[in-house]
């Protein structure tokens, strides 16, 4: 029984010290599993010895440092299989054994406090099992309960996953701490408390990894609900460009016909009919013309087309223009992104507006202190008003693809809504190519020699 309980118990250390460095460390590196689990028992083996090492020398203050010191050593081997730098795993090799401490002595206390003569049973058995494993789920809770107010963990769990993560810990310390032992140990069931206790401990251990696998199964079923909204956002940006592109084109075709059809009646000396005819062309050409000739053709696009949106939907659509398209600091897939929902967001806004003048406002501009501007106001919903709750979903998630597209080129976002929504977003123009001031802030030379 001895030799199963000290087995069991490595093993527990083990989970217990893995689960730690994932909540605190992160990323593992799941190329180096092998030797992670090589490096798990030969740390076990190593606590194990001093563990005895230890116990032979209880009153030793020089022997409980030494102890303590490679404890520590042993949890920053573990903590080289992860991502993290050099700092947090001293930091984290360090707080482990704190914890250590911290659940030992809580759960000492505890003991002591709800049934203190546990310690006069003469049974080791017993006396181990309820120290050893009340020690170890206390330090569980612990770890949860820490995890939790830094919100250090990789996954965001919804709360009921926190409370369900918290509360077995600490119904099973609650249990260990007020199971009367003498009660097993008269009627000479020990086998019975300590396989009780067993049973107590795996179940915290099975908790754990099925709420940690159900937390990972809603992560990527969410992920995968991201992945889709997006794919169906760029499906319909590239419609739009496309459609855009195919306009070009006709103009193009167009724009080729009309001279052929100029060349006939001049050659033909049909100068009434030529003079109808580039009137009537003319109206054509101020239909297809694009309003918006920046030289991006993400930019003239998109304002082109949400302009003709807008105008069959009743919108004033205002646009400023101030670009220099080679100083533009976004990738045209980027600058697509953030155009797209900002437009689209502004677009529907105004849809589910009351209000008679709807208006979308925005200005695009490089400027002169090496910045890429994008402000924005549009009409905005009144709180009386009910919009559905899917176009709120819609809007929520083009603003969190704005703000993680803008964070890439390290810019800011920031918006306020009140009688209008207006946004402003500014992307600073890193490339030297693209700067009109060097590093040090002093104007390029424009005319260099």
């Amino acid at each position: 029984m001895e030799l199963f309980l000290n087995v069991f118990s490595s093993l527990l250390d083990a989970f217990i010290l893995t689960v730690y460095l994932i909540n605190a460390l992160g990323r593992f590196k799941r190329d180096r599993i092998i030797w992670y689990l090589l490096s798990l028992t030969l740390i076990e083996v190593i606590l194990y010895l001093n563990q005895l090492w230890s116990s032979s020398n209880p009153d030793s203050r020089v022997v409980w440092v030494a102890v303590v010191i490679i404890s520590t050593l042993t949890t920053f081997i573990a903590t080289l299989f992860f991502e993290s730098k050099m700092l947090t795993r001293i930091l984290a090799s360090i707080i482990f054994q704190l914890l250590y401490i911290a659940s030992e002595s809580l759960f000492t206390f505890l003991i002591l406090r709800f049934q203190p003569d546990l310690y006069y049973v003469e049974e080791t058995n017993m006396l181990y099992a309820t120290m050893s494993f009340g020690s170890v789920i206390t330090m569980l809770f612990l770890i949860l309960l820490l995890s939790l107010i830094l919100k250090k963990n990789r996954i965001r769990y919804p709360m009921q996953f926190h409370i369900q993560l918290l509360c077995i810990p600490l119904i099973t310390v609650i249990i260990l701490s007020l199971l009367q032992v003498h009660s097993f140990y008269e009627t000479k069931h020990i086998n019975t408390y300590i396989l009780l206790v067993l049973l107590l401990t795996i179940m915290n251990v099975i908790n754990y990894i099925q709420i940690e696998w159900s937390a990972r199964f809603l992560n990527d079923r969410q992920q995968l609900q991201d992945m889709q909204l997006l794919n169906n956002y760029q499906r319909q940006k590239y419609e739009q460009l496309s459609e855009s592109y195919r306009s070009g084109r006709r103009f193009l075709h167009d724009t080729k016909n009309h001279f052929f059809v100029l060349q006939k009646y001049l050659h033909n000396k049909q100068y009434d009919q030529l003079e109808a005819y580039i009137t009537h062309a003319f109206g054509d050409l101020e239909n297809l013309y694009a309003k918006y000739n920046t030289g991006n053709l993400v930019i003239d696009s998109f304002m082109t087309s949400f302009d003709q949106m807008a105008e069959r939907k009743n919108i004033r659509f205002e646009v400023e223009l101030n670009i220099d398209k080679n100083r533009i600091p976004m990738e045209d897939y980027d600058l697509c992104i953030v155009l797209g929902n900002i437009l689209d967001n502004a677009l529907h806004a105004c849809e589910y507006a009351t209000k008679k003048d709807r208006f979308i406002h925005i200005v695009l501009e490089t400027t002169k202190k090496d910045l890429f501007v994008i402000e924005t106001e549009n009409t905005m919903s009144s709180p009386v008003d009910k919009s559905p709750k899917s176009n709120d979903l819609e809007h929520g998630y083009g603003l969190k693809n704005i703000n993680r597209t803008i964070e890439k080129y390290h810019g800011i976002m920031g918006y306020e809504a009140k009688e209008s929504f207006h946004m402003l977003i500014r992307v600073p123009i890193t490339n030297p190519e693209q700067r009109l001031f060097s590093t040090d802030h002093s104007p390029k030379a424009q005319n260099p020699t």
